[in-house]
């Protein structure tokens, strides 16, 4: 059964008021405006999930053993969730001329989500990891090739997503304009490598992180939350929010 997005307007409004912590409270993406944006998100939710079917990126071989032990990138692989991806969506601002880039994109899924429902000229998954970069091309296939592509958006373009098998701190961010670094279990010397190539990132006018980023930007991050795998049925998780004068 779906979520009515009214009754979880108005739940939101009544805990803004409350004295429970963030963190207490169950997340949820922002609420959609009509009915008919809301149909069209389980469409959008439904035909990902169908496509991704069997492709997650949780269990891979040994490469990503090797890279936990190499100090940037220890810990354990999350994803976030589809409304997650809405709040960060939302709270980047993101417009018809967009270029995306999910860095430490996983298998790839939330970079398509944003093609298809962000309305984006382009959106870019980077991924470390080639076992998950290639589950992420083999799912595109999947959609691209099938009759749904067009359904999730009129004017679908095969192109629309380009996928990256790179390290994301060597990489070339000269186009994009929008990114959400998932930089949760990066140690402090990547965090501060990350910050320094996006600052001098020339179009860039947000950024959403799951760390903060020191040095990006003269005004302080916003904060918000969204939820991810590994807090799906908490307050989920804090992400920092760098807008405006990123490079200036």
């Amino acid at each position: 059964m779906g979520r009515d997005p009214w009754a979880i307007a108005a739940a939101a409004s009544a805990l803004a008021a409350s004295s429970v912590l963030p963190a207490q409270v169950p997340c949820f993406g922002p609420p959609a405006a009509s009915l008919a944006e809301f149909k069209r998100r389980q469409d959008i939710d439904e035909t990902l999930a169908r496509y991704w079917r069997g492709l997650d990126g949780f269990k891979v071989n040994d490469e990503e053993a090797v890279m936990r032990s190499s100090g940037d990138y220890a810990g354990t692989y999350g994803e976030c969730t589809e409304d997650g991806a809405r709040a960060i969506f939302a709270a980047l601002g993101l417009s018809d001329d967009a270029v995306f880039a999910d860095l430490g994109s996983g298998v790839g899924k939330l970079a398509a989500q944003c093609y298809v429902e962000c309305g984006v000229a382009k959106a870019i998954a980077v991924e470390l990891c080639s076992e998950r970069h290639d589950r992420a091309v083999e799912a595109w296939r999947r959609l691209v090739v099938s009759s749904d592509a067009t359904a999730l958006r009129k004017d679908f373009d095969p192109n629309g997503v380009e996928f990256r098998n790179a390290d994301l701190l060597d990489l070339d961010l000269s186009d994009v304009s929008h990114a959400f670094a998932s930089n949760l279990c990066f140690d402090q010397r990547a965090v501060d490598k990350l910050a320094a190539r996006l600052a001098i990132a020339p179009r860039l006018r947000a950024v959403a992180a799951l760390r903060p980023l020191p040095g990006l930007g003269e005004q302080q991050p916003d904060k918000i939350r969204a939820r991810m795998t590994w807090s799906p049925a908490l307050g989920g998780t804090t992400v920092y929010v760098y807008r405006q004068s990123i490079n200036e």
